[in-house]
């Protein structure tokens, strides 16, 4: 299915500002201009600009235009929504891996139940260690119904579960809330990591969830301090004009 306009849109003007053919403090072109390079409606390239703002990369001003806020350290530390670990670090030029240490089917009970799923569903759990550049970063546990990853098996798990969901194996994911602590490092994290300091990892716990609200994956990354970073963007809805 090819992609709607506003996102073409969106896509190209992003590239744009991260190439710097628009830098910080500078305007992006006018919208009777975009309107007529992609041959579109004004809301069509309301929507793109929306989403870049909603991103944090430009910021639109009555009587100026909108006006690019990106800075390229922008990159090392915001994923876009539900866009793969692979694709996030390869916009920094950085080879991905994933070693599937644990893929298994099985029924959720109490402990699935305290995670939101209804008990007696079926469930696959996927853990993965992630390695960047050769070195290994992080443990990714993660829990989904059955019925989102059918198919699933260790080498689609080695790439990116998210377009494989997000390409039609299963229901979509629509939305999804993030926590982040710093935890005491387990035996297993130090199985497999090299935490410094030793005693702690960074831990994001995600839960997901469908079109219905429905829960629909429950995830944890726990990642070594020295390659964690962690950012969020706000933007106040009643910009002053």
């Amino acid at each position: 299915m090819p992609a709607q306009k506003y996102y073409l849109i969106y896509q190209d003007l992003k590239q744009e500002i991260e190439d710097g053919v628009y830098p910080p403090e500078s305007c992006i072109p006018t919208e009777f201009t975009l309107v007529e390079k992609y041959h579109c409606s004004r809301n069509t390239v309301r929507r793109a600009i929306q989403q870049l703002q909603d991103l944090g990369y430009v910021q639109s001003i009555h009587g100026k235009g909108v006006v690019v806020i990106f800075h390229k350290e922008l990159l090392t530390y915001f994923r876009e929504g539900f866009e793969s670990t692979i694709a996030f670090y390869s916009r920094q030029n950085k080879k991905v891996d994933n070693k599937v240490l644990e893929l298994k089917h099985y029924t959720a009970g109490e402990r699935e139940a305290e995670m939101g799923f209804q008990e007696g569903t079926p469930m696959c759990k996927i853990k993965r260690l992630r390695l960047v550049d050769d070195v290994p970063i992080a443990i990714e546990i993660a829990r989904f119904p059955d019925r989102m990853v059918r198919g699933l098996t260790e080498e689609i798990a080695r790439n990116s579960i998210y377009e494989y969901i997000m390409g039609g194996a299963g229901e979509k994911l629509i939305s999804s809330r993030r926590r982040v602590t710093v935890e005491p490092a387990t035996e297993d994290d130090l199985t497999y990591l090299d935490p410094f300091p030793r005693d702690c990892v960074a831990v994001v716990t995600s839960r997901s969830y469908d079109a219905n609200g429905r829960l629909v994956e429950y995830s944890q990354s726990r990642n070594i301090p020295q390659d964690f970073s962690f950012g969020t963007i706000f933007t106040d809805k009643k910009i002053p004009t």
